[in-house]
């Protein structure tokens, strides 16, 4: 019986090789401005017309050393979301055709464990 015992506890008291211990993440909120959105504002669009409009932007989110982490769709109100684990990030708007003709500076993102955080991005279409 003491054998029995001593296998169950060494069989469950440590991860199996394969286990990847799994990391805490905080989640990451944010709320973009792009605009302006029409030569004379404000636009009058309809909840159907600012899905579609948002639909164009992502928000790019890079690790430390501006590498591509993910690319994140907006909602129909401009919000977008991430869970990540604690670190240093930069996110910046980006059109899905491609890069702006003046790209924002990324900002940065410093996320701590156990806390999440909100972040707002700013976007100039350069419709004047």
């Amino acid at each position: 019986m003491k054998y029995i015992i001593a296998f169950y506890f060494l069989l469950f008291s440590f991860p199996s090789h394969g286990q990847k211990k799994k990391l805490a993440t905080q989640t990451i909120t944010g709320k973009t401005v792009i605009g302006p959105v029409c030569p004379v504002e404000p636009c009058d669009f309809s909840r159907e017309q600012w899905k579609q409009f948002y639909s164009h932007f992502r928000v790019m989110l890079y690790d430390s050393k501006m590498k591509v982490l993910k690319s994140l769709p907006l909602d129909s109100k401009g919000h977008f979301l991430a869970k990540v684990p604690g670190g240093i990030y930069y996110a910046r708007i980006q059109s899905k055709e491609g890069q702006a003709v003046n790209p924002p500076e990324p900002v940065q993102i410093k996320v701590s464990k156990g806390k999440n955080i909100s972040v707002n991005l700013e976007y100039d279409t350069g419709i004047r």
